[in-house]
C-alpha cells in the first residue's frame, strides 16, 4: 500500500474516533430541566409564609402548582409566573401549624416533564423562609458542553492523530528492509 493511501485511511480513523467521542458528549439541548430552588426549603420549618417560590434550571410551561394544608385540602392562593423559570404561589398568611406539601408540574423547553413534591412545616415561634436572591442566575447551574472545549477537543484529536501517525511511518521505516545496492 502506498503511503498517499495510508495517510487516508489514518485520517479516515482519527475522524471516526473524533466523531464517537462527539457523540458520547452531553450537549445543552439534552439536558433535563430540575427544581433548583424554593422558599421554604423541603423539609424547613418556619414560622409563617405568604408565599411559597420555586425556580427551575430551565425555563418551564404548561406548570402547575399546588399547596396542601395539614388537613390535606388544598390552599388557597394564586400562583404567578414572575419569570420563564420561576413560579410563586401567593397565599394568606400560614398560620395553622403541621406540614403542607407543595407539588408542582411543568414542561420544559425540551417537552420534557418536571414533576415533584416536598414538604415544609409551619410551627409557632419559628423564623420566616429565607427570601430566595433577586438575581436568580446564581441558583441556575451551567448547562451543557460550551462550544470551546469541542473546539480544544478536536485540537487535542488531531494532534494526537498526527503524532500516532508520524509514529507509524517511522515504525514502518525501521521495519522496512535496506535498500540492496
Amino acid at each position: 500500500m502506498s503511503s498517499a493511501p495510508r495517510r487516508v485511511a489514518r485520517l479516515a480513523g482519527a475522524a471516526i474516533v473524533f466523531l464517537g467521542l462527539i457523540a458520547a458528549l452531553p450537549v445543552s439541548a439534552g439536558a433535563h430541566g430540575e427544581l433548583v430552588a424554593s422558599s421554604p426549603t423541603p423539609g424547613e420549618t418556619v414560622g409563617s409564609a405568604v408565599h411559597i417560590d420555586l425556580v427551575f434550571s430551565t425555563p418551564i410551561f404548561e406548570w402547575s402548582l399546588t399547596v396542601e394544608r395539614p388537613d390535606g385540602e388544598p390552599l388557597e392562593g394564586i400562583a404567578v409566573e414572575k419569570a420563564a423559570s420561576y413560579l410563586s404561589y401567593e397565599v394568606a398568611p400560614l398560620s395553622d401549624e403541621g406540614q403542607y406539601i407543595v407539588r408542582y408540574s411543568a414542561v420544559d423547553s425540551d417537552d420534557d416533564l418536571i414533576e415533584g413534591a416536598y414538604a415544609f412545616v409551619v410551627e409557632e415561634g419559628a423564623p420566616s423562609p429565607q427570601d430566595l436572591p433577586v438575581d436568580l442566575s446564581v441558583l441556575i447551574p451551567e448547562d451543557g458542553f460550551p462550544l470551546w472545549k469541542y473546539a480544544l477537543l478536536f485540537g487535542a484529536v488531531v494532534v494526537i492523530a498526527a503524532l500516532a501517525g508520524l509514529l507509524a511511518e517511522k515504525i514502518r521505516r525501521l521495519r522496512a528492509p535496506a535498500p540492496v545496492g
